[in-house]
């Protein structure tokens, strides 16, 4: 208001190029230095938090402190973020196995106390040099005043007027954002919990009470499951076993029927070819006309077909759960690629669990993780840096690489897309092993770094309700879908007869 009266009184009162030029290079310093504050106060905040915060609660609370240098802070963050995610989960591992007072879980707690002063000390320093910078732009400020001081009264009374205003904005912008965070915080806050009534011992029943009631129980129990059984199990039963009730359940083709594969017990040693092959379920390795071997063979088959309607050259594998065999898959499919001499890359994007560096007996670092966490410049040079070869030829495996606290942020970076577009325009084929789905939404956002996905489903173990569920959340991952794996499947002993006795004269 003041300026806009200032203006209706001195309508031909303005400032020369330089002074304009002056104004606009003091409100630019105040709005960094509004800015570094607000980030201030944000540090400040958290640790206040944390001094205060509960045992519970202290760690979670460490990991967002950790979350947030990761962005602000200096390059050895995320060194202190690893170990503190390997601490954390020992941690967890040993509160279900170990008393409180156990010696181990104690030595575990005075690790974790260690790393939370290493925590806190970066973060004074990253206070300290907020401090420095804030005064380094109040004495810029006082710098670029004394250029405007030699103005006449009107001009100058002006130009104060503009900085005030260009501030102001500053101020509000700044104020609206932390009042739409704290709103955010405010909607997601627990309440307090009350204990309404203390929790007491129930009366000890007598032993013809409770003859009666275990009889009673083992009655019902014996009648429904005499009376009720196969409709009780069918009811409750959300799995299928053959490929037409999977597709009756789900409205996605089934593109493949994988055998149960094998332990290595169960694989002959005279038969297992070493140099070609290391973990005894890698199927596909060794050409041999098996019918899980013949079901990737037909699998890629169907890729490459559609892959010369559409141009595909990558793709996706995940399931509903782990232990469904999701990297099997993706190896021996990568396999069957690298057989046809295709230059296959395949990839751990697993960031919390990955395990193909284990079944292809290579490095788990460095990894995806490893680049994508580095400043390294997206460059031919350096993605073979973090490359391995494997025992198959023009076969290559990015494992997963290190433990990371924030594998989703990472993964869901422009850094990511670019990584993953880089590689499938420098490889045949590209296939993407990702975490599955009921545990974290990372494949939802690497579906779309890639032309399409593979879902796999375990026979007998996968609830398709659950299935269906996710899948209505994302319609359009659904539609990445080139189609659903169903694996450890029954054979068809009759068809597999006719189809593999000929090899066996």
């Amino acid at each position: 208001d003041e300026l806009k009266q200032f203006r209706q009184r001195n309508p031909y009162v303005g400032l020369a190029g330089d002074a304009a030029g002056t104004i606009t290079n003091i409100s630019t310093i105040e709005s960094q230095k509004i800015e570094l504050n607000n980030k201030k106060y944000e540090l400040q905040a958290i640790i206040q938090r944390l001094n205060k915060a509960a045992a519970d609660e202290k760690y979670s609370v460490l990991s967002e402190l950790l979350s947030w240098l990761a962005v602000n802070g200096p390059a050895t963050v995320p060194a202190l973020a690893a170990e503190f995610a390997t601490l954390n989960e020992e941690r967890m591992r040993l509160e279900s196995s170990y008393a409180p007072g156990h010696p181990v879980l104690l030595e575990n707690k005075k690790k974790l106390n260690q790393l939370e002063q290493k925590v806190l000390l970066t973060a004074g320093n990253v206070e300290k040099q907020y401090d420095e910078r804030i005064k380094s732009f109040d004495t810029q400020v006082r710098s670029q005043q004394l250029k405007i001081q030699r103005l006449p009264a009107k001009e100058l009374e002006y130009a104060e007027l503009q900085r005030k205003r260009n501030v102001a904005d500053q101020v509000y912008s700044s104020l609206l954002v932390r009042f739409n965070q704290a709103k955010v915080a405010d909607a997601v806050e627990v309440g307090d919990i009350i204990v309404l009534d203390p929790a007491v011992v129930p009366p000890t029943a007598g032993k013809l009470g409770l003859f009666l009631k275990y009889g009673m129980i083992a009655f019902i129990m014996g009648f429904g499951l005499s009376v009720g059984f196969v409709l009780v199990v069918d009811f409750f039963d959300k799995t299928v076993r053959t490929t037409d009730e999977l597709e009756k359940a789900v409205p996605i083709r089934v593109v493949a029927k994988i055998p149960v594969v094998g332990s290595e017990k169960d694989i002959d040693p005279e038969l297992f070819d070493k140099s070609k092959r290391i973990d005894p379920k890698l199927v596909t390795a060794d050409y041999s006309p098996t019918p899980m071997g013949e079901a990737y063979r037909s699998l890629r088959t169907q890729l490459l077909f559609n892959n010369e309607e559409k141009r595909n050259r990558s793709l996706f594998v995940t399931s509903l759960n782990p232990s469904e065999g999701k990297s099997l898959n993706a190896g021996n499919l990568a396999i069957t690629f690298a057989q046809q001499k295709i230059p296959t890359l395949l990839v751990d994007a697993d960031l919390r669990r990955g395990v193909l560096h284990s079944s292809f007996a290579c490095n788990k670092k460095p990894g995806l993780a490893d680049f994508l966490y580095s400043n390294a410049d997206i460059t031919d040079e350096n993605i073979r840096k973090v490359i391995q070869q494997t025992h198959i030829p023009n076969l290559y495996l990015m494992s997963s690489g290190m433990a990371v606290p924030n594998p989703s942020e990472i993964l869901g970076t422009q850094r990511a897309a670019e990584v993953f577009k880089f590689m499938g325009e420098r490889f045949g084929f590209l296939i993407v092993d990702t975490p599955p789905i009921m545990v974290t939404a990372d494949s939802i956002v690497l579906s779309k770094y890639v032309d399409q996905g593979l879902f796999v489903i375990r026979a007998g173990k996968t609830n398709v309700e659950d299935v269906k569920a996710k899948l209505a959340e994302y319609k359009n991952f659904q539609n990445h879908l080139f189609g659903i794996i169903l694996n450890c499947a029954e054979l068809d002993m009759k068809k597999d007869n006719y189809k593999y006795s000929y090899y066996n004269y």
